[in-house]
């Protein structure tokens, strides 16, 4: 019962929290933390998010090369015979 309550509870905040614009990332983690009018942790903010626009290609790269690596890993471990064709795709 209690894990089912906390299931419904993290389902409810995820309904509920309130989503914002990926561009004003910056300026939103500078009003939560009120801190606003700094024009030094401003200049730091727009670095870093963008450091980060820069970053984001690479490192889709890298996440996507290792989910490959991963999967050729799978399919040397399961094996690919002509057997069974699904072999490589079941869940053990």
């Amino acid at each position: 019962m209690c894990g089912a309550l906390r299931i419904f509870g993290t389902i409810y905040n995820l309904f509920t929290a309130k989503t914002g614009d990926i561009g004003q990332v910056a300026e939103d983690v500078i009003e939560s933390m009120g801190i606003e009018g700094d024009e030094k942790l401003e200049a730091l903010a727009e670095k870093l998010e963008k450091e980060s626009n820069e970053r984001a290609p690479i490192d889709a790269r890298w996440i996507i090369t290792f989910l490959f690596i991963l999967f050729f890993i799978h399919l040397g471990r399961m094996g690919l015979g002509p057997v069974n064709f699904w072999n490589p795709f079941s869940p053990s």
